[in-house]
């Protein structure tokens, strides 16, 4: 029963999105996503966070009420320190997101120049109506030492942040900001 009411959940949040819109556009997808295992969102003002496991990934779907661009981190052990973040933006139509690692209290930086490996796997990005959606998945565990694993059944501290419209970079201050615990 969690199942069928997170996936009406989930299908909710898609039609809001793409009624808001006027127009119906379907996500083009590199490579297909696997079906399922469970699913569950969470709803903030003007952000919604929705995740499915699938095997071994874990699968997001980020939108919020920004032309800027959007972040979600993954535990950290203080405040941004040792999070695992995807960041990324759509401008002109192109998909950007960047693999990040919390190297301080305030600051984060690209895996790859810590000696990591970029493990995100884009699937779709776009901009409508002033939101921006991005969904990505996540391998539940990446080996990488600069990505936090994902253990399924465990509680996980969740940063969501976003920045302001137009700013299609990785250096622009957030306008919004906050956390909370989830659960894949």
């Amino acid at each position: 029963m969690k199942k069928v009411i997170t996936m009406v959940v989930m299908l909710a949040l898609s039609i809001s999105f793409l009624a808001a819109s006027g127009e119906k556009e379907e996500a083009a997808s590199p490579s297909p996503a696997p079906a399922p295992d469970s699913a569950s969102s969470a709803s903030l003002d003007n952000a919604s966070l929705a995740w499915e496991t699938a095997g071994e990934e874990i699968i997001f779907t980020f939108a919020a009420k920004t032309t800027g661009w959007l972040s979600v981190g993954f535990n950290p052990s203080r405040v941004m320190k040792d999070a695992q973040y995807v960041i990324g933006y759509v401008a002109n139509g192109q998909t950007t997101v960047r693999d990040d690692f919390g190297t301080g209290t305030f600051a984060h930086g690209p895996d790859t120049d810590l000696g990591g490996t970029d493990d995100i796997r884009l699937i779709s990005g776009r901009e409508e109506n002033g939101w921006t959606e991005l969904v990505f998945a996540l391998p539940i565990d990446s080996g990488d030492e600069y990505d936090v694993p994902l253990t399924l059944g465990e509680s996980h501290k969740i940063l969501i942040a976003y920045g302001p419209d137009g700013k299609d970079d990785f250096r622009t201050k957030h306008t919004f900001k906050t956390s909370f615990e989830a659960t894949f």
